[in-house]
């Protein structure tokens, strides 16, 4: 398994790659990827937070619209 990834196509791993070695881009595109087409919450968060760690702003408040809605997610569960 290669950071919360079973299985990853030869695209995903390279983004995996460029991702740790702190390419925000990267880890946003896996955020995205995991959060909208795997529906894989805690890979997302993993990927949201590496983007925001090595990024700027934008990756920031991505990151924590991510933790908002998901907050919210988990309220409306309730």
């Amino acid at each position: 398994m290669i950071d919360g990834v079973k299985k990853a196509s030869s695209e995903q791993k390279m983004l995996i790659e460029q991702a740790d070695r702190g390419d925000a881009k990267a880890a946003s595109a896996l955020g995205e990827h995991f959060f909208l087409v795997e529906n894989d919450y805690e890979a997302a968060k993993h990927w949201f937070r590496k983007a925001a760690e090595h990024g700027g702003a934008k990756e920031k408040e991505v990151y924590q619209s991510y933790l908002d809605s998901m907050k919210e997610f988990d309220e409306s569960d309730n």
